[in-house]
């Protein structure tokens, strides 16, 4: 078993951190490569492949009022069917869309 840095002597502790005893800068430190421009779009690509995905057309963000009670019922509801509140009323609209265009 390893002893803890505390529980060594000079000699031990000297011995077990010598690797961090080099003058080397870490790797994430480095400066960037020297081709900035293809750096550089390399980073916007990872960028904009981050978050969510497309799903359709993609998604906007709406802000309604709901009452309270009803607002309680519909997340009830849909953590009894196993999804967000978002795609309970995603679905809703679209039964309600369908029902009145069909």
């Amino acid at each position: 078993m390893k002893k803890r840095y505390q529980q060594m002597n000079a000699t031990e502790l000297a011995k077990a951190t010598k690797e961090f005893d080099s003058e080397q800068s870490p790797r994430f430190l480095a400066p960037p490569p020297k081709d900035l421009k293809a750096h550089d779009a390399l980073i916007r690509r990872i960028k904009r492949s981050r978050g969510r995905p497309v799903i359709g057309a993609g998604a906007e963000r709406v802000q309604i009022t709901v009452e309270r009670n009803l607002l309680a019922s519909a997340d009830e509801f849909a953590q009894s069917l196993g999804i967000t509140r978002s795609e309970l009323i995603a679905n809703s609209l679209r039964q309600t869309l369908q029902r009145k265009f069909a």
